[in-house]
């Protein structure tokens, strides 16, 4: 108990301490970001050892939505002296902080690597306050990659954390991305639940007003998912009144990202154009490539319905880009409505008697003047004749020098409309030469789309060369369906098999990027499992992968130079099967492996790692199924799952395609097969296709 006094005694020295030397220092400092930021980064290159890992996080903190790649720079700083002096609560924040970073651009991998760090070291030094804040990040984080199990799971635990420490800061924070959790699975009446605990906690304690506007704006997403356009955009307007209090400038970006949105369903594109340009330009500040690719895909239909080719084009050439690094997509959202009435007030005045007698004296002098008025005027009329005759006169004279002065005018123009009749001749025939000259190109142009296309047709044929024939499934299995449709000509998705007497070995794979590129990794993998399932007859699912791992990471110099290395490589599910057991043998690399018994759906989870260089590899594991008759496996790429369509063109999501699954399962295979290329091409709608498709189904 002593230790702990004594701990408390030392946290609150330092923070007397840096508010001293704060306020010492502000006025000096240059305004590179704020006053009080730019103090803080003074201070850390002056202070005591014991307080830079204070300073360094609280900079790290206020720079992690602006600047996240310099908040880390200051995280690690914190860590380093939080290791030196035994802070341990400064070096859990520095962890977690890193982690925050990571997520704002985009690096979901690392972000989650640094998330478990701060968890593990929470728990080891048993900072318990320290430790719902992990769980609460963590939590985040699967919600952003929309994996809605996870992200419960550990909001859950940061939420009995907070409940046992009566922290009502940790408790609104779970609350928030709770009700965002249940606001992905489109269970409003949760969503809304939470979120409204959030928005009345952080009332209670007087949070800040930045605080409170996230809360109502995901309340205000609500409302945008149910397409209550008038209502949604009411909402969105109240929380960019209050702008300078948002910090989050990645929620901010997504602020006047909807409402470009629906700017452009009430097809007005001039106000739809503006609030996607602001999205674009914040998003871009903070390098968040979700939020880019987003801005982008919103200009893109705004410029293309306004015939605006080039433009469009562009936004869609960066959709395009920034789609193979985003990880998720889309949360959908709905709105909380808050109606605020104005009252309007009359006051009714008397007019007194002594009023009223003033009107009757003014009511008289006005008689008066009304007499003499008209006496003048009957005057005036007489002058007036005189004058307009006088004026109608001169009026006569200067129309005719006008009539002159405009025929000479016509003489010159007549001239001038020849000069430029023979320039438009001379420009006529210089468009003649410029268009043959474009016929020319376009010509060529065509000859080398032709050699292009020959290229990758041939390369077409070398790829399903080398993919297997599957007659041989028939052998186990009493039917199958094949959906296989490439994005580009050649693709990064392939299937593979082995057979012999004992085993049959099935592999369903994903490789890096698509097109071309992907076709190259899809080849390497394929020879790859033929070495490995050859000469000396690996048939453990986890060891193949193991193998596989190795190869692809020595094909591909991964780690000669880790600071040069690419991240190419592969997701995978492979299922061993024992004929005469009817046993399988689950392997899977990020993907797994569904399959219906009795109606009902399972689902055998892979190993959070690909077949590559990975920052934190794991060693694959298997999993054991008894196979039963009628039973139906679904192997597949996360490809129809990504998916953009839709009335919001939104992802379809996993949860989205399971629901296919299940709901027609009892349909014959090849019946499921055309129904679920008809769903998705109702889905896509006129959106295009952003990766390569593979679905199997296997029935027992």
């Amino acid at each position: 108990m002593g230790n702990v006094n004594l701990k408390k005694v030392d946290r609150l020295s330092k923070l007397v301490i840096l508010i001293v030397l704060l306020m010492s220092g502000t006025n000096a400092l240059p305004q590179k970001y704020n006053p009080e930021i730019d103090s803080l980064i003074r201070l850390s290159t002056t202070v005591h050892d014991t307080l830079r890992d204070d300073i360094s996080n609280t900079i790290c903190w206020k720079l992690r939505n602006n600047y996240p790649d310099m908040a880390i720079q200051y995280a690690m700083t914190a860590i380093k002296y939080a290791e030196k002096t035994g802070d341990y609560e400064q070096l859990v924040k520095g962890y977690s902080y890193i982690g925050v970073c990571h997520r704002n651009l985009g690096n979901y991998t690392d972000a989650l690597e640094y998330y478990r760090l701060g968890l593990k070291k929470a728990q080891e030094l048993k900072v318990t306050d320290q430790e719902a804040y992990a769980y609460i990040n963590l939590g985040n984080l699967y919600l952003y990659q929309e994996q809605y199990d996870e992200a419960e799971e550990n909001l859950n635990n940061g939420l009995a954390l907070g409940k046992q420490l009566n922290d009502s800061l940790i408790l609104s924070y779970c609350y928030l991305n709770l009700g965002r959790t249940y606001l992905g699975r489109n269970q409003y009446p949760q969503a809304e639940e939470n979120l409204e605990l959030a928005l009345e906690v952080r009332t209670r304690i007087h949070a800040s007003q930045g605080d409170i506007t996230v809360c109502k704006k995901y309340l205000g997403d609500i409302y945008f998912a149910r397409g209550e356009i008038d209502r949604a955009m009411a909402r969105y307007y109240d929380c960019i009144s209050n702008e300078k209090y948002l910090s989050d400038i990645d929620l901010q970006s997504e602020i006047f990202r909807k409402l470009s949105q629906l700017y452009y369903q009430r097809q007005d594109y001039d106000s739809s154009e503006y609030y996607g340009e602001k999205s674009l330009k914040l998003a871009t500040d903070i390098g968040s490539k979700f939020r880019i690719r987003n801005a982008h895909e919103i200009l893109a239909k705004l410029h293309y319905v306004k015939n605006e080719f080039q433009d469009a084009a562009d936004h869609y050439n960066q959709v395009i880009l920034y789609n193979d690094s985003v990880f998720s997509e889309e949360l959908t959202e709905k709105l909380f409505n808050i109606q605020y009435k104005a009252k309007t007030y009359e006051q009714e005045g008397k007019i007194s008697s002594l009023e009223r007698e003033k009107d009757l004296l003014e009511e008289n002098n006005r008689l008066q003047d009304r007499f003499i008025l008209t006496l003048i005027i009957f005057l005036a009329l007489g002058v007036l004749m005189l004058i307009v005759l006088f004026v109608m006169n001169k009026k006569t004279k200067r129309l005719n020098r006008q009539l002159h002065s405009q025929h000479e005018e016509i003489k010159s123009k007549n001239i001038e409309l020849h000069n430029r009749a023979v320039e438009i001749a001379q420009k006529h025939d210089e468009l003649e030469q410029q268009n043959e000259y474009i016929d020319q190109q376009r010509l060529m142009l065509a000859q080398q789309q032709k050699q292009i296309t020959d290229s990758i047709s041939y390369a077409k044929r070398i790829q399903d060369a080398l993919f297997p024939d599957l007659a041989e499934l028939k052998s186990f299995f009493k039917d199958y369906f094949i959906l296989y449709s490439p994005r580009d000509v050649v693709s990064g998705d392939f299937y593979w098999l082995h057979s012999d007497e004992d085993k049959l070995i099935f592999v369903v794979a994903d490789c890096t990027g698509h097109g071309v590129p992907g076709a190259f990794m899809s080849m390497l993998g394929i020879c790859a499992l033929h070495e490995i399932t050859g000469i000396g007859a690996e048939s453990n699912a986890a060891n193949i992968l193991e193998r596989l791992r190795k190869m692809v990471k020595t094909l591909l110099h991964q780690e000669e130079d880790k600071s040069t290395m690419t991240k190419d490589g592969m997701d995978i599910t492979l299922v061993v099967i024992d004929r005469k057991e009817r046993i399988l043998e689950y392997a899977g690399a990020n993907l797994p492996l569904l399959y219906i018994r009795n109606g009902e759906e399972f689902q055998l989870k892979p190993n959070r790692n690909p077949i590559g260089i990975y920052i934190k590899e794991k060693p694959f594991e298997s999993q054991r199924l008894t196979l039963l008759d009628g039973d139906i496996l679904y192997m597949f790429s996360d490809g129809y799952a990504s998916q953009f369509g839709g009335e919001f063109n939104m992802k379809l999501k996993m949860g989205g395609f399971k629901d296919i699954i299940l709901k027609n399962h009892s349909l014959p295979l090849h019946d499921q097969k055309n129904l679920l290329e008809q769903y998705f091409e109702e889905w896509k709608g006129g959106s295009q296709q952003i990766d390569d498709i593979t679905v199997i189904g296997l029935k027992v």
